[in-house]
């Protein structure tokens, strides 16, 4: 089986680049990265294509390195220190047909695409600054509702740790990997010694289609919740340090 992720955390480190950078070279969020990287989910092609414009690269190669093979990439090979050569040797013009690939292979990007970029980073920003404004209106909501009800300290506290919980998803911290952490767990339910007679698969069809499912689900529930919590309660503490990352996600994305 493939394994981009892998693949592409070892390229992008090789590269020098953050999961944030590679993300916003390839118009999506830290979080996808993040997901690729842990074989949460997979980049489509075309995703693929330009990873490996960054990367420098070929497909073909990319393909290699997720199914195990050993390739030298541009980035590796800038890092082995070439031998010195024992005679100097003249150094051979270019070959017309090297030139003319080299010129054919050239990417030069349209129109089309440096506006469909544009757009797609526009839509990233508007979507930081609507997640900023919703942050900040159910804080006011949550201070708003507890004020009634309960000693304002409190309403305030609460208040502001929905507020930074909020405006923190979609950038990278701490807080999303926990909460993403949480809510992706896989569950392994433990199989069942049975015996081959009519109790005994009575008992293994009732485990495997009742038992199990069940209890699958409510230790999902589990760590999601405990997630959520802790997320939601590291949020508070957090935000402060993050504030010139959401701003500048938000309204200096270039």
């Amino acid at each position: 089986m493939d394994s981009y992720g892998k693949t592409i955390a070892r390229l992008r480190k090789e590269n020098g680049l953050t999961q944030n950078e590679l993300g916003a070279q390839l118009n999506v969020t830290y979080q996808a990265v993040s997901k690729w990287e842990n074989d949460l989910s997979q980049p489509d092609f075309d995703t693929i294509i330009a990873m490996c414009k960054i990367f420098k690269i070929s497909v073909d190669d990319f393909t290699r390195l997720s199914m195990g093979e050993e390739v030298q990439t541009e980035t590796a090979a800038a890092e082995v220190v070439a031998p010195a050569e024992a005679e100097a040797v003249e150094p051979e013009a270019p070959a017309a047909e090297t030139v003319e690939s080299a010129e054919q292979t050239a990417e030069v990007e349209s129109p089309v695409e440096t506006e469909v970029k544009r757009r797609r980073k526009c839509s990233i920003s508007a979507g930081y600054l609507i997640g900023l404004i919703c942050a900040v209106l159910a804080g006011v909501a949550v201070f708003t509702v507890l004020y009634i009800f309960t000693w304002w300290p409190i309403a305030l506290a609460a208040g502001y740790i929905v507020m930074s919980f909020i405006a923190l998803m979609g950038h990278e911290s701490v807080v999303w990997d926990v909460l993403l952490g949480g809510l992706t767990k896989s569950v392994n339910i433990p199989g069942v010694i049975f015996t081959l007679d009519l109790d005994g698969i009575f008992f293994l069809i009732v485990y495997k289609f009742i038992i199990a499912p069940i209890a699958t689900v409510f230790i999902w529930l589990f760590f999601a919740l405990g997630a959520i919590i802790v997320s939601i309660l590291m949020s508070g503490f957090i935000f402060p340090f993050k504030i010139p990352r959401i701003i500048k996600d938000t309204f200096f994305k270039k």
